[in-house]
């Protein structure tokens, strides 16, 4: 539900998480608010924007969707996917991961 705010513009994705916000019961309110606290940047109680724990540049694909680019911008990951992928697991243990490298 909240993960698509990756692929709006950096400057909407606030926006966008208020108008899901308007959409769903007020049941999902602390969700939004956790969002807000670690995602994006809820102000506080003087109105001061507080930075997020975890900046919105560091998960937005926005840019990279629209260059026809892959989505995953941690190379980590698109490592991890590629390995998963040709080894046919999704859990993989040491010694497959070392067999399969010494077949490559």
């Amino acid at each position: 539900m909240l993960s698509v705010h990756v692929f709006v513009t950096q400057d909407n994705v606030a926006t966008g998480l208020h108008l899901m916000q308007e959409i769903f019961s007020q049941k999902a309110l602390p969700v939004f608010k956790y969002f807000e606290d670690y995602y994006i940047d809820r102000p506080t109680q003087g109105h001061i924007k507080r930075a997020p724990r975890f900046p919105v540049s560091m998960r937005n694909v926005h840019e990279r969707v629209a260059d026809d680019l892959p989505r995953i911008n941690n190379y980590l990951d698109g490592w991890h996917n590629h390995i998963q992928a040709n080894i046919g697991a999704s859990r993989l243990n040491l010694w497959k991961i070392l067999e399969v490298l010494c077949k490559a």
